[in-house]
């Protein structure tokens, strides 16, 4: 998985690989491939996203349904969030399947 920021940090875009992508096959064919199970299995824990972890949008202030992930300062405050906001449109499985990658969408 490649995961690489824009250089305002506004978009994450996600590039698995051809396992990665298999794997997400195989989380579909068994009806395991929610959107936040898909970013969990998929997401490093390491480089600029170590440390990511599911936001609660309430907590950013954002009205919405799509599954965030975000940084955390010291403090436990959210520095950084990134959210999934096509999931109206296509899950994210569908979008890395289909495209390729997915974009995550969000900032400070």
């Amino acid at each position: 998985m490649i995961a690489e920021f824009n250089a305002d940090r506004t978009r994450l875009t996600l590039f698995p690989d051809s396992q990665d992508r298999r794997k997400i096959l195989g989380m579909v064919q068994r009806g395991e491939a929610s959107d936040k199970a898909v970013l969990q299995d998929l997401l490093p824990q390491t480089g600029e996203l170590e440390g990511w972890e599911f936001i609660d949008p309430i907590e950013c202030g954002d009205l919405t349904d799509a599954p965030i992930i975000g940084l955390r300062n010291s403090e436990g405050l959210v520095v950084e969030r990134w959210g999934w906001m096509d999931y109206q449109v296509c899950s994210i499985a569908d979008a890395i399947m289909n495209t390729g990658r997915a974009v995550l969408v969000g900032g400070d």
